[in-house]
């Protein structure tokens, strides 16, 4: 597999299918320099992202989660504003969620679950992160205020899944309204 195959491979399997073999021509007539390559990178990144919103919502809370865990990690985000400054990261559910039923004119639910999608990888991290410091901490067997380990562990689960839903309807619910309104004005 040649260097020109891998960029092809970057892009979505609809794309390729649609418009692979023109850009395979294009390629296998040009000189690959770092900056053609930087620019076929940048245009995959682009298509990948393009159908669906919760894509680049995902993106950013993956970024904004790994920022506050490595901030957290090295002491620059005290303990106490943790949680507040991941709340805040939660805005990218709100949008992705808004987002999609603007954009794809979707039912409230089925952005709710665009919203959902986004959160997967970073709140996950998240819990599990946490996770494993509770058991480090804690240990198996050791009750916290009257409470195992693992009760502690589902609550933090429980509770970044509801935030997740919260955060998902509410931003289609308002993007729902904001459509209805643009019709009634039009």
């Amino acid at each position: 597999m040649t260097l020109r195959d891998l960029l092809l491979r970057t892009y979505p399997r609809a794309w390729r299918d649609e418009y692979g073999p023109e850009m395979a021509g294009i390629l296998a007539h040009k000189r690959l320099t770092p900056a053609l390559v930087a620019n076929v990178l940048a245009s995959s990144v682009r298509q990948n992202l393009h159908p669906d919103p919760w894509k680049i919502c995902a993106l950013g809370l993956a970024m904004w989660t790994s920022g506050l865990i490595l901030g957290a990690r090295e002491g620059l985000v005290p303990a106490s504003d943790f949680v507040f400054w991941y709340v805040a990261g939660q805005l990218f559910l709100f949008a992705a969620s808004g987002w999609t039923v603007l954009r794809k004119n979707s039912g409230i639910w089925m952005a709710t679950a665009s919203s959902f999608k986004a959160a997967l990888v970073p709140d996950a991290t998240c819990v599990l992160i946490a996770s494993v410091n509770m058991l480090r901490y804690w240990g198996l067997s050791n009750p916290v205020h009257g409470h195992s380990v693992h009760y502690w562990i589902l609550k933090n689960l429980v509770i970044s899944f509801l935030v997740v839903l919260l955060f998902g309807l509410a931003g289609a619910s308002l993007a729902r309204i904001v459509n209805r309104f643009s019709r009634f004005a039009q």
